[in-house]
């Protein structure tokens, strides 16, 4: 039955985050507000801002300046952010856009309130329309139920299961893109991790060089998800993903390559 109702509500992605939905994103902002660490974190990134402005990759809001010898960027300013007591960044920082870990709030706080079951038997006849609209007009009760419910950011620990499965897999992903694309030639400048602030503004995952050429590599897991379109990814010159036998790679003309495990090219499809 749980898994009926997330696997629904997922269904809805971005409308749960949405101002226009159920307006999570800002929700759990400021419930979050309080334990995040505001600091500038342009220090910490100094090799990829470097790279980023010897490449020309600073206009807009991604504008990188060079003041005596300082790379700097404005959005890595004053940048909120969730840590542990070692400093290690958290998986609840992604809570508030992660549609699989909102779906699992939304249900916990209709479990806790003894209502999961009438939920459930509700959502058999009704179209996404209806329940959304049903959702929206409650989001109010469902915030009020989740300040009571869960009180501090360890309460949100039973919501995290899936951002900490997420990420295992997308690490692990990305040094398995990585490790082919060193035997292929490449040599890797600046790797990030969960958390890192270059692949959130940027959406780089990977900054390499082969041949005196540099490369900002955004890696995926699923190959429906690389969308060379779109503007978010204005900056990144190949996108990637695993395949059985190796890994793909499709440049920003929409050009791809296949290479083996042991980096060897296998084939090119245009």
């Amino acid at each position: 039955m749980r898994k009926n109702i997330i696997n629904k509500l997922v269904s809805f992605g971005k409308w749960l985050s949405d101002d226009n939905g159920m307006a999570f994103k800002n929700f759990i902002n400021q419930i979050l507000k309080e334990y995040n660490v505001d600091r500038d974190f342009n220090m910490d990134y100094q090799v990829p801002l470097k790279i980023l402005y010897d490449m020309g990759i600073c206009s807009g809001t991604r504008q990188i300046n060079k003041i005596r010898g300082i790379y700097t960027l404005e959005r890595l300013n004053n940048h909120n952010i969730i840590f542990d007591a070692d400093g290690k960044w958290l998986p609840i920082n992604k809570l508030n856009t992660n549609y699989y870990a909102l779906s699992e709030l939304i249900v916990n706080v209709l479990e806790k309130e003894g209502k999961l079951e009438g939920f459930n038997k509700f959502i058999e006849d009704k179209t996404d329309e209806e329940i959304m609209g049903f959702l929206k007009e409650r989001n109010g009760y469902f915030f009020k139920k989740i300040t009571e419910h869960f009180i501090d950011i360890t309460d949100f620990d039973s919501v995290l299961g899936s951002i900490k499965r997420t990420s295992a897999i997308g690490e692990k992903t990305e040094n398995e893109v990585r490790e082919i694309l060193e035997k292929s030639g490449f040599s890797t400048k600046y790797q990030g991790g969960d958390g890192d602030l270059i692949d959130m503004i940027f959406g780089i995952d990977l900054i390499m060089e082969k041949k005196g050429k540099m490369y900002l590599i955004q890696i995926k897991t699923n190959p429906k998800h690389i969308d060379i379109t779109n503007k978010y990814y204005k900056d990144i010159t190949l996108f990637t993903n695993p395949t059985k036998d190796g890994i793909r790679i499709v440049e920003r003309s929409g050009k791809e390559h296949f290479l083996n495990k042991e980096g060897k090219l296998i084939n090119d499809k245009t």
